[in-house]
């Protein structure tokens, strides 16, 4: 029950005027993050660290297994409807948990983001005392609560588009703008390098209730070997909780590499200058042809004006939505074991695979 997205949020490093020496050491709280977010209010801040004018750095760690997991989708709504109902203006719910470098993890706590100026400390402290009053209830008194400022940012860029339209007048539109679909055979590429370019073999969606979605690829596209070694890749969520302290680089998959988005603007363009071409011929021939014929004329160029303009709009579309390559991130590379050969007796195949986990809020 996340409000935040599953690839980005941004906390935001805004400082405001305070007062009283609680909320100056709170605000330097969260110091050690790259981002510095501004720290609201702090259940279970240690009276030391309140007191602290330079408190230590703390960095944020994995969940893992902590038994809150299976109550999730029932208490995160709880949560956020009664934050709903306080009026707090939040942006993120982040389960997450703090430690000192180099030390252990401390307590759970739900990181809950809050536009900025949006709550004070009084406020915040009364929001905090009714979700640690949700979750006592619950059973799991020992969780935190932590408000920061944050902006939510998800990946950055429009929705694929919609699938193809049964109509026959948009059927040949529809061919241009295939490659920003979700349809299968997606054009994709590594955003470090756009210029190697693959296709999306198939959709798999993960069991278990999970709604995360994956595409099926070949390994050498989306980690060229020429830049990365050939070792395992995983950066699945699962696999990471028993290995913590070892997050992978992350991958950006985008829509369209950098041969494959010319190719579509140029064919837009082209075709445009195509219908552009056959109107200027249909009106010369309304000059020589009689009534009958010169009104099935005006008929064509009314149709073919129709398409200039959808491929027009299409193409506007394409240009402001979709020109950069951060625009077009579709999603991260979540695994991908190394290349290998598989002998199986007579034959032997090449093993090349990879997963990337898609944005779903984009398909």
């Amino acid at each position: 029950m996340l409000k935040s997205s599953n690839f980005v949020t941004s906390p935001s490093s805004t400082d405001a005027a305070v007062g009283s020496t609680e909320e100056i050491n709170v605000q330097s709280d969260f110091n050690g993050f790259p981002s510095r977010p501004r720290l609201i209010f702090r259940t279970g801040l240690p009276e030391d660290l309140v007191q602290c004018e330079q408190p230590e750095r703390e960095e944020p760690r994995p969940v893992f297994s902590h038994p809150i997991r299976d109550s999730w989708p029932l208490l995160g709504k709880e949560i956020y409807v009664y934050l709903d109902s306080v009026d707090v203006q939040w942006s993120t719910i982040d389960p997450i948990r703090f430690a000192l470098k180099g030390a252990p993890p401390g307590p759970l706590h739900l990181w809950i983001g809050v536009n900025p100026g949006s709550l004070n400390l009084d406020d915040a402290k009364t929001a905090a005392a009714g979700c640690k009053s949700i979750l006592s209830n619950a059973g799991f008194a020992d969780v935190e609560i932590a408000f920061r400022e944050s902006i939510l940012s998800r990946l950055v860029g429009p929705n694929l588009l919609s699938p193809t339209s049964t109509r026959d007048l948009e059927a040949e539109i529809d061919n241009f703008a295939s490659p920003f679909t979700a349809a299968l055979g997606l054009y994709i590429a590594p955003r470090e390098t756009p210029h190697v370019e693959a296709t999306g073999g198939l959709y798999i969606c993960e069991a278990g209730g999970s709604d995360r979605l994956f595409l099926l690829t070949a390994r050498h596209a989306v980690l060229p070997m020429k830049d990365h070694p050939d070792t395992l890749y995983d950066n699945m969520t699962q696999t990471q909780r028993h290995r913590p302290g070892r997050r992978m680089p992350k991958h950006d998959i985008i829509l369209l590499g950098q041969k494959a988005y010319t190719d579509a603007i140029d064919s837009v363009m082209g075709r445009i200058g195509i219908l552009l071409d056959a109107i200027d011929i249909a009106k010369d021939e309304i000059d020589y042809c009689g009534p009958p014929l010169k009104q099935k004329r005006q008929s064509t160029i009314v149709a073919l004006q129709n398409q200039i303009d959808d491929l027009t709009t299409l193409h506007n579309k394409i240009g402001t939505q979709w020109g950069s390559a951060t625009m077009r991130i579709i999603g991260r590379v979540a695994y991908a074991p190394p290349i290998a050969v598989i002998d199986l007796g007579e034959k032997r195949f090449m093993e090349d695979w990879a997963l990337v986990e898609l944005d779903r809020s984009k398909h």
